[in-house]
């Protein structure tokens, strides 16, 4: 879903020769192969070096992808791997010559960052500004009342899922596991719990929460506290994750 999110909007904008900088374990391999497979079928190339998961030296990966001389820099990594990567290629004033973009940049890691490496197109899995979504707004207001912080993706995963499982209970009457999995099949999530416009379920088949997916632009804040990113496109879930039998899932429920 991340791959498939932002790949069409980064080729678009900017084009469709990247670089990646991967971490070389199972996510990051993972995560390398969908965008190069979605890079591909929009007719794009790719070069890439794989790291480990906790390399904090970049310099010789980013001089390697300066000399390819990609339109888009594709930063895999995550957490603070993910920061030091972002300063030394804000340090070498490779943003003046390439794009910077990913899949999740998330509101911890952006505040990790100096103002220079505040840059390039990412993904949200969800985001507090959403203006014309009054669940949103109310939710985020009273989160800030509450918390005195601005809440991220990780605040709504864990309101969604608290909720989820009730909702499940209460459809199936039980706090049975294998009953609760039934009862997600299919559910769709009411507009105070999804905190996002459009239709959020959990999809049978794959039990796929099937949420949006924000993709945009990255920068120092612009007009009020925690307003590091603008949305550019609200990719739907159901767009995102294509189907069923394109993951090669096969759910059976217990007998």
């Amino acid at each position: 879903m991340v791959a498939n999110a932002v790949t069409p909007e980064l080729a678009r904008r900017f084009g469709k020769k990247w670089f990646f900088i991967t971490p070389d374990f199972a996510y990051g391999r993972t995560l390398q192969n969908a965008f190069a497979r979605t890079l591909i079928a929009l007719g794009g190339s790719y070069d890439a070096d794989m790291l480990d998961a906790n390399a904090t030296e970049f310099v010789p990966t980013l001089v390697k992808a300066r000399a390819y001389k990609p339109n888009v820099l594709l930063n895999n990594m995550g957490g603070l791997t993910q920061i030091a990567c972002m300063k030394q290629f804000t340090q070498l004033g490779m943003h003046n010559e390439m794009t910077l973009g990913g899949g999740l940049f998330e509101l911890e890691s952006i505040k990790g960052c100096p103002a220079a490496a505040q840059t390039g197109w990412w993904e949200m899995e969800w985001w507090w500004d959403q203006p014309n979504v009054p669940e949103v707004v109310k939710f985020v207001a009273d989160y800030r009342a509450t918390m005195k912080k601005t809440p991220s993706a990780r605040d709504w995963f864990g309101y969604v899922s608290m909720h989820s499982v009730r909702l499940a209970a209460e459809k199936a009457n039980s706090l049975d596991a294998a009953g609760l999995a039934r009862a997600l099949e299919d559910l769709e999530l009411p507009p105070d719990v999804a905190l996002q416009s459009g239709r959020v379920r959990y999809r049978a088949g794959d039990h796929q929460l099937m949420a949006n997916i924000f993709v945009g632009n990255v920068h120092p804040p612009k007009s009020g506290a925690d307003d590091f990113f603008t949305i550019a496109a609200r990719v739907s879930g159901e767009e995102a994750a294509g189907s069923i039998a394109e993951t090669g899932c096969k759910m059976a429920q217990p007998t």
